[in-house]
């Protein structure tokens, strides 16, 4: 990619902070226009943090028309690197779509939504969020997004940034693509100054399982409550937390809660023995160790037990749930 420009579409703190990464590391030009929706303010705390760490040279951030209190950013013209942070968002497979034409495209992680993304597009599925059940519009626009994708994979011009272990099955799936891939390990981050006094905390990663209805709420809690018995518990919430159940754990002794944190990988780099991070499966699990592994910060993932499950999550999407842990633990 020889473009002078590119434009990013980030709608999580993760997506945000691998758009980041991607502008770092060289691959989307000198000059990256990074379109943030954050109607909700999630994404809000990362971004503060990393305009407080100093972003890389020629990164501007705008906001989406409904993300208040940011620039907002005007229908791009021209020649320019597309760059997704989730392929499976109809925002962005519609922006895209608009373009109506084969243009260079790099996708950066958003979690699993990587291995699910270059899985949908070698078996030439429609780009639909898995487990998700979408009416045939929704369904006929990712299948859509599909064609583009392949289009630009076919063509030379499709990259995928990944912190992503490098499976088999994902080399195989790039190769049917013919695909380019980078894999990284967040160096432009880890190499930004960070400060954390050591301490004896546990650090308790949050997971959006609860929220998103996947698991029970009260043995998710009482896990919780059995590792603060062992001592002080810092509990940094997911972002899709409720508001009941954030505060039904700060409430638990000896457990502090994180308010309006930034990505775990942004707040949690600069930790230092003896604490411990601790969490269920999630992607943080795979983009924190290589951080905290050289700082001798261990990161433990725990397995969910059968009966946390709730009936609606069928077995397959409770695999492709847990499967961060499997990578983690298959990682040397």
């Amino acid at each position: 990619m020889s473009h002078w420009r590119s434009v990013a579409y980030a709608e999580s703190p993760l997506q945000l902070l691998n758009v980041v990464e991607a502008h770092a590391y060289g691959i989307l030009g000198p000059n990256c226009e990074l379109v943030v929706r954050d109607p909700n303010g999630s994404i809000a705390p990362t971004l503060s943090a990393l305009k407080e760490i100093g972003l890389p040279i020629g990164i501007k951030v705008f906001g989406s028309k409904d993300t208040p209190q940011t620039a907002k950013h005007t229908t791009p013209k021209g020649d320019y690197v597309h760059v997704l942070g989730d392929p499976f968002s109809g925002q962005q497979q519609s922006g895209l779509l608009r373009r109506n034409r084969v243009t260079d495209v790099v996708i950066v992680d958003d979690g699993l939504n990587t291995f699910a993304a270059v899985e949908a597009l070698a078996a030439n599925r429609a780009m639909v969020r898995p487990g998700q059940v979408v009416s045939p519009a929704r369904r006929t626009l990712g299948l859509a997004m599909t064609h583009q994708l392949r289009r630009a994979a076919f063509s030379g011009r499709l990259t995928v940034f990944t912190a992503m272990p490098p499976t088999e099955a994902l080399h195989q799936e790039l190769a049917v693509l013919d695909a380019h891939v980078v894999f990284h390990q967040y160096p432009w981050l880890s190499s930004t100054p960070a400060a954390m006094p050591a301490g004896n905390d546990t650090v308790v990663v949050g997971s959006g399982f609860v929220a998103d209805g996947h698991i029970h709420q009260d043995p998710y809690v009482e896990w919780v409550r059995e590792l603060a018995r062992n001592g002080p518990v810092l509990y940094y919430p997911h972002r899709r937390t409720t508001t009941p159940l954030r505060r039904h754990i700060a409430a638990l002794d000896g457990v502090s809660v994180a308010y309006a944190s930034a990505s775990v990988e942004v707040s949690l780099r600069g930790l230092n023995p003896p604490a411990s991070v601790h969490m269920l499966p999630t992607t943080a699990l795979i983009t924190l160790t290589p951080m905290l592994s050289t700082r001798g910060v261990p990161v433990v993932g725990h397995q969910v037990p059968s009966h946390w499950w709730t009936d609606q999550t069928s077995p397959g999407v409770r695999d492709f749930l847990t499967r961060p842990l499997s990578l983690f633990e298959s990682q040397p």
